[in-house]
C-alpha cells in the first residue's frame, strides 16, 4: 500500500497542479468559425474565449466561470448557427445558444467527461463523445463508458447513436467527414498497450469497426486532425508522446483507406497546429519549436514556411490563421500579436489580434450566466497589459511527461494490484488531459 499511497501523493499534486486555471501564461490555441456567419469567430485561449463579429476587428472576452469551467483545461469548442456554441469539458457537455451568454450542460452529461464535439458543414448538426471511468476489474483493467450524442437541430436536443465502443478505450477524439456525414471516426487508446485505435463507423455511428493506430515508442494517444472535404477515407492523424529526453513529439500519420492502414509522413515537435485547404489540396501543419510548414497532398513533402512559433491554425477561403505568441511575433514580424493571417503561405502576417486590444467582457443581460464576468475583466485587464506573453514549448510540456509504470514498489496481491491499477491510471489520465489541451483541434 505504500506504493498507492505513493501514487495518490502524485494524482493529488497533478490534480492541483491542473486546478491552477489562471497561473498559466495567457496564450490562444484553437480558432473556430461561425458556420451561418464569415464575421464571426471564437478563439479558445488560457483565460477563457474570445468572441468577434466582425472579422476579428474587436474581441469581447468570455471567462471561464461562465461556462463553468475549472483547473487547466483547453476544451474542444465549435460552433453551430444561430450564435450556439459547445464545449466538452471535464465538467459535461456545455452549450450557449446565445453566443456565449447563457450556458448549461446537456442533460446526463453534467459532472462526466466530455472528450470532444464535431460538426457537420451545415452547421445544424454535431457529435460529441463522453468517456466517463466506471471501474477497474480483478485483472486490473480499467472500464469505461463511452456515448456519443448527436444533434440535428443546432444543439437544442441531443441523443444517444446505439453504437457500442469497446470499454477498454480512453477516447481521445471524434470528427465526421464532411462528404459523408454518416462517416464518423474515434480515436482512443487502451491502457498500457501499444498502439492505438481508430473506430470508423459508415452508418451514423450505428456500428463501428476498430483498427490498429501504429504508435513508436513513447506515443501517448493519437488525435484526429483532419478529414478531407471530399474523400471520407482520406483522414489525418497526429499523435503525441515524450522522449526519455522529456521533449515532447509528433508525427502525421495519415490514412487513405478509411483508417484501416497510415503512412508517417512528418515528425517533430509537439504539432500544435493543423489546417487543410477548403478543397484539401494543401496541408498546413505548425509547432512551437520548428514554425510553420506546408505540403500538397498529394505528396506530403513538408517545406517550412515561416520560423513563427505556432500555436493553433485554421483556414477559411484563402486565408490562413495562425495563433502564435507576442514574443515571437516581435521577433519574426516586427508585430506584436497572437492572432494573425496569411495570404501568401507565410511571406507575411496580418495582426488580428493583440492581447492588449481586447475590448473587455462579452455584452450579457443581467441575470445570464456571462455577466459575471464584468465583475472579473478590471483584472484580467491588468494582467494582459502587464505579463502580455504565452508559455514557452518547456513550459507548454512541463505537465507532459508519462507516469513510469510503477513506483519502485512490487505487489502480489489481486486487489493491491487493481488499486495499483487504478492509481497509476489516475495519475495517467490527468497527464494525458494535460498532453490534450496542447494539442489544438483544427477548426471545423
Amino acid at each position: 500500500m505504500r506504493c498507492a499511497a505513493a501514487l495518490v501523493a502524485l494524482a493529488t499534486l497533478a490534480f492541483a497542479h491542473a486546478a491552477r486555471a489562471n497561473g498559466r501564461l495567457p496564450a490562444a490555441n484553437q480558432l473556430v468559425f461561425a458556420p451561418d456567419d464569415p464575421s464571426s469567430m471564437t478563439l479558445r485561449t488560457t483565460f477563457g474565449m474570445l468572441f468577434t463579429s466582425d472579422a476579428g476587428k474587436t474581441w469581447d472576452w468570455l471567462c471561464e466561470d461562465a461556462i463553468p469551467m475549472s483547473g487547466q483545461q483547453d476544451p474542444a469548442i465549435t460552433l453551430l448557427n444561430g450564435g450556439v456554441v459547445i464545449s466538452a469539458q471535464q465538467e459535461g457537455l456545455a452549450t450557449s445558444p446565445d453566443r456565449g451568454c447563457s450556458w448549461s450542460f446537456v442533460a446526463g452529461t453534467a459532472k462526466n467527461l466530455a472528450v470532444d464535439v464535431a460538426r457537420t458543414t451545415d452547421g445544424e448538426s454535431a457529435v460529441a463523445i463522453m468517456n466517463v471511468y466506471q471501474a477497474t476489474n480483478d485483472a486490473g483493467t480499467l472500464l469505461y463508458q463511452s456515448n456519443v450524442l448527436h444533434t440535428s437541430d443546432a444543439a437544442k436536443t441531443w441523443q444517444s447513436l446505439s453504437g457500442a465502443i469497446d470499454p477498454t478505450l480512453v477516447i481521445d477524439t471524434i470528427d465526421l467527414a464532411p462528404s459523408d456525414p454518416q462517416r464518423i471516426y474515434v480515436t482512443g487508446e487502451t491502457y498500457g498497450a501499444p498502439n492505438g485505435t481508430m473506430l470508423v463507423s459508415s452508418d451514423g455511428g450505428q456500428t463501428y469497426t476498430p483498427y490498429t493506430i501504429p504508435f513508436v515508442s513513447n506515443e501517448l494517444g493519437a488525435y484526429i486532425a483532419a478529414v478531407d472535404p471530399t474523400n471520407e477515407d482520406l483522414v489525418y492523424v497526429r499523435t503525441l508522446g515524450r522522449l526519455p529526453t522529456n521533449e515532447t513529439v509528433s508525427r502525421l500519420l495519415v490514412s487513405s483507406d478509411g483508417g484501416q492502414t497510415y503512412g508517417a509522413y512528418w515528425s517533430g515537435d509537439a504539432m500544435l497546429g493543423f489546417a487543410l485547404s477548403p478543397d484539401g489540396s494543401r496541408v498546413y501543419i505548425g509547432n512551437i519549436a520548428d514554425g510553420l510548414f506546408a505540403a500538397n497532398a498529394s505528396d506530403l513533402n513538408f517545406t517550412q514556411l515561416s520560423p513563427l512559433q505556432v500555436q493553433c491554425l485554421a483556414m477559411r477561403d484563402t486565408t490562413l490563421y495562425v495563433c502564435s505568441n507576442e514574443t515571437s511575433s516581435v521577433a519574426q514580424t516586427g508585430s506584436s500579436f497572437v492572432l494573425a493571417t496569411t495570404i501568401d503561405e507565410g511571406q507575411s502576417f496580418t495582426p488580428l489580434l493583440a492581447l492588449e486590444t481586447i475590448a473587455g467582457p462579452i455584452a450579457c443581460a443581467a441575470g445570464t450566466s456571462a455577466a459575471i464576468c464584468a465583475n472579473e475583466w478590471p483584472t484580467l485587464a491588468y494582467q494582459l497589459h502587464d505579463d502580455a506573453g504565452t508559455e514557452s514549448a518547456s513550459d507548454a510540456s512541463a505537465d507532459a511527461a508519462p507516469p513510469s509504470s510503477n513506483c519502485g514498489c512490487e505487489t502480489s496481491d489481486p486487489k493491491s494490484g487493481a488499486i495499483f491499477a487504478g492509481l497509476a491510471f489516475a495519475l495517467y489520465l490527468v497527464r494525458r488531459l494535460i498532453l490534450r489541451s496542447r494539442l489544438s483541434r483544427a477548426a471545423r
